[in-house]
């Protein structure tokens, strides 16, 4: 295991001007951030983050226990769903927005519906329907339109048969009624993603070149946003990769994550086998959800 890991690391590994190139925005970032430490444990964090990626792809089973896979989403799907309840003081109520999160507190809804994309993805690969179901009951549940989309990319990606894309149109037509409420809804175009996307606009106009620091888009929000955005929603992060890392890290950002992308892209085994088929869903799965949202 740990050769495979090796040998895959070393696929993985940047060339000597693009680590220097990250390097230096590392650096820059950190001195120019508005929360120097909090930046500079992030950037420490990134190498480990990395390597954890291309372990996990190195050790992907082609072939996986059916019976395993299975238990393991409907084991998850039950904690998330006492958790759920726990979390709502002991009411079930499925027509909350986004009422459903995965057992751990940091793992909210939308990280849960990122977490169970990629299961039934690996599922669908490997044709375990119980996994499958669970899957997509979890997805369902948190009622969150950017896994929703990320799902729908990859299937358009991978190629998807006629009994799931039934099960896909469904499942996107049940999410339309949350997402035209939240459009017409109260305050909605003053607290959703236009007035943060706004923000984090504003944030790499203001500073373009080291952009307000890594992870501390939260403080750079009470600066470059309207205060009343906080009484409705606990913003974190700018819901768009693409204007999270030019609102962080400046213009270079961007340049530093398809750096890291592209030697992660190379670690993929090929296309036509079923591991090199659900990564390249998965990536497209990613980005996909990325557009609405934002995950590590």
């Amino acid at each position: 295991m740990w050769q495979t890991f090796t040998t895959t690391l070393r696929r993985a590994l940047p060339t000597k001007w693009e680590l220097l190139f990250v390097l230096f925005v590392a650096c820059y970032n950190t001195v120019f951030s508005l929360a120097p430490w909090r930046t500079l444990l992030f950037w420490l964090l990134v190498p480990l983050v990395y390597c954890f990626i291309v372990f996990v792809i190195a050790v992907l089973p082609e072939h996986v226990d059916s019976r395993k896979l299975a238990f393991i989403t409907g084991f998850f799907l039950v904690i998330s769903f006492l958790w759920t309840v726990y979390k709502n003081g002991g009411v079930v109520n499925f027509s909350g927005w986004r009422t459903f999160r995965l057992t751990l507190p940091f793992f909210v809804s939308t990280t849960s519906a990122a977490f169970f994309t990629y299961f039934f993805l690996y599922a669908y690969n490997q044709h375990v329907f119980w996994a499958e179901l669970f899957s997509l009951v979890s997805l369902l549940l948190t009622q969150s339109r950017g896994p929703i989309l990320g799902l729908a990319m990859a299937f358009l990606y991978g190629g998807v048969n006629l009994y799931w894309f039934i099960a896909l149109t469904a499942f996107i037509v049940y999410a339309i009624p949350y997402t035209l409420r939240e459009f017409v809804g109260p305050y909605a175009f003053y607290t959703q993603r236009f007035h943060i996307w706004r923000a984090a606009w504003d944030m790499f106009v203001m500073r373009p070149f080291s952009g307000v620091g890594f992870a501390t888009f939260p403080l750079a929000l009470k600066v470059y946003s309207h205060p009343f955005l906080f009484q409705f929603f606990p913003f974190n992060h700018a819901h768009n990769i693409l204007l999270q890392l030019l609102a962080e890290l400046g213009i270079a950002g961007p340049v530093v994550f398809i750096i890291l992308l592209k030697n992660i892209y190379r670690t993929f085994p090929p296309a036509d086998t079923k591991n090199g088929l659900f990564l390249r869903m998965a990536l497209v799965s990613y980005l996909g959800r990325n557009i609405f949202d934002v995950t590590p």
